[in-house]
């Protein structure tokens, strides 16, 4: 008996865990290569704004690059529902700020054991 139309393949699954591992180890490269090459580069400590290091269209496009390889691999969660409800918990935050200048992009990513993160350029 063939699977069901909406069953994943093997071979599928496969290749989404390979770029869901990929992603992840790129993002825990850059934290913790960040410690061991910071005093050889000119980086701000932690209590530093960090627009001194990036200019805001570096850090839009920067965002918008990592966002657009996260959707190529499907690691957001194109769940309308759940979507509108993140997006409806950062915006009641967002009220509570006197954060008007920056847009943010809220999104879910497909990986239970990920809190929450946020790229440069407002996605979070």
């Amino acid at each position: 008996m063939p699977p069901p139309p909406h069953a994943k393949s093997p071979a599928r699954n496969a290749t989404r865990f390979a770029n869901r591992r990929r992603i992840t180890q790129f993002f825990l490269l850059m934290l913790l290569g960040f410690n061991a090459v910071a005093s050889e580069l000119n980086v701000p400590y932690i209590g530093e704004p960090a627009d001194r290091s990036l200019s805001p269209i570096e850090e839009t496009l920067l965002g918008r690059e990592v966002m657009r390889q996260l959707l190529a691999s499907a690691y957001v969660l194109e769940d309308p529902q759940v979507t509108d409800y993140i997006v409806s918990l950062g915006e009641r935050l967002l009220r509570q700020t006197n954060t008007q200048e920056q847009k943010f992009r809220f999104f879910v990513v497909k990986d239970s054991a990920i809190n929450a993160f946020a790229l440069p350029g407002g996605y979070i």
